[in-house]
């Protein structure tokens, strides 16, 4: 649990007091902080009250006691649709401080003291970043170094334990940059970007602006790695490299090309991207292969020998509901990915596989499918799931044979059915569209996916 002295006697208002929001009482009890809270869902009062805070009731003295307000990830800041209580503290002129902020507060504190030897790897982007940031903790930890896996990846940030010399390997979303400011990781990445949670930041331009604020920050020994697929992110680039505050490294890899800003020499190093050899298969696909290249290039920027770890990525374990392999044999390979929330990250996941039996649906985040146009020959037959399935069915009536049902059981009978006694195929379940519709979350969806398909199966 991270705890730092310098919220002592401090008083905060967390608003949203889910994962993130227990985590951040809990520590900043143990830092002898004052803490109020405020939850919307007023069901969760009961569990509330074991935590050593005190409810908010939007009083003038209360306002008067709080120097700090913290919003979950999940609060909105800005905007028509903002919080009503973050539009009372810009009223109340209070400073509204991100999770990732108050992360860096602590661990600058802690390392002015007697922690010095940390650093901190963030990673953010669309697609790819729960799979780069667990890959390079798991390259660290078989080295036996010390490293804490933290962030949007679903171990909360202050529950980390501390290290005194090691690496916070940080997943880091669009949400919780959104309030950021002071946030200054020794490595920041952008693995991708692509179209996503644009209900929230409106635009794909806002969106690069929430993303980009990972880099703010960063200083003269400080890195920079961005894979500029997107116009937006080679744009940025650019202007680092004008700017040349830091180490910048940028992937094209559609041209095979890596270039490398060294800032205290001043220097700009192109290098050809040359494949990765390994036999695992939970890192297959072109995807996986920039995935490996950032992750390689995080642990190089460490300061590390990243060639002594190329034996370590045929014991990495791939990540569950990211083309996760739950079946396989001569004829018959069954992938899971509802992490594939996109249709960026289904194009991704078609590429990968022929003769494909597509099992899609559930709430789209982009209404135009056009771009999957190309991958739609690919396909033998797609099954549509969720409970506004028209866009998934007008797109793909016109190029390939639909099964349509709201029931996920349904659809997987009659997939197997499909396939029984085919030759080389594939089932790939990729719902390309968010899970709320029918699901908590895309993990209750992927393992609703793969009970039912165990079952099917005998397995």
């Amino acid at each position: 649990m991270i705890s730092s002295n310098s919220f002592n006697n401090k008083t905060f208002l967390i608003i949203g007091m889910g994962l993130t929001g227990r985590s951040l009482c809990t520590a900043l009890s143990k830092s002898k902080a004052n803490i109020f809270y405020w939850d919307d869902d007023s069901k969760s009062e009961k569990s509330l009250r074991r935590l050593r805070a005190k409810k908010f009731l939007n009083k003038k003295k209360e306002w008067n006691k709080i120097d700090y307000i913290i919003p979950s990830p999940g609060i909105t800041i800005s905007g028509k649709t903002q919080h009503q209580l973050i539009y009372l503290a810009k009223k109340n002129k209070k400073i509204i401080i991100s999770e990732l902020d108050l992360f860096q507060l602590a661990i600058t504190n802690n390392n002015e003291a007697d922690y010095d030897g940390t650093q901190i790897v963030a990673v953010t982007g669309t697609n790819g970043k729960s799979t780069i940031v667990s890959l390079i903790h798991h390259l660290l930890k078989s080295k036996k170094i010390n490293s804490s896996l933290i962030g949007n990846i679903g171990n909360s940030i202050f529950k980390s334990k501390v290290l005194k010399k090691g690496v916070y390997v940080i997943e880091v979303s669009s949400y919780q940059l959104e309030s950021s400011k002071l946030f200054s990781p020794n490595i920041a990445v952008i693995s991708n970007i692509s179209s996503d949670h644009l209900d929230r930041h409106k635009s794909m331009q806002n969106y690069m602006h929430q993303k980009t604020k990972i880099l703010k920050n960063l200083k003269k020994k400080d890195t920079a790695i961005l894979n500029c697929n997107h116009s937006l992110i080679r744009s940025k680039a650019l202007e680092l490299l004008k700017y040349k505050k830091s180490n910048i490294i940028t992937f094209n890899f559609r041209m095979n090309l890596m270039k490398l800003f060294q800032s205290d020499k001043n220097t700009l190093i192109k290098k050809k991207i040359i494949k990765i050899k390994h036999k695992n298969i939970s890192l297959g696909g072109l995807h996986n292969q920039e995935n490996i290249h950032i992750a390689y290039r995080v642990i190089d920027s460490l300061g590390l020998n990243s060639k002594l770890f190329k034996e370590e990525l045929n014991n990495f374990k791939g990540l569950p509901h990211r083309q996760e392999v739950v079946f396989k044999n001569r004829n018959l390979t069954i992938i899971n990915d509802s992490k594939a929330t996109n249709i960026d990250s289904m194009i991704t996941a078609i590429k990968n596989y022929q003769n494909i039996y597509l099992i899609c649906g559930g709430i789209l985040k982009e209404k135009n499918l056009s771009k999957l146009r190309p991958y739609t020959k690919k396909i033998k037959k797609v099954y549509i799931t969720g409970l506004n399935p028209e866009l998934f069915i007008n797109f793909f009536t016109k190029s390939n044979k639909i099964f349509i049902s709201p029931n996920l059981g349904e659809v997987v009978e009659n997939c197997l059915k499909d396939v029984f006694k085919q030759k080389k195929v594939t089932i790939l379940f990729c719902p390309g569209a968010a899970s709320f519709d029918q699901f908590k979350n895309f993990e209750y969806r992927g393992k609703k996916f793969k009970e039912l398909i165990l079952r099917k199966i005998g397995r």
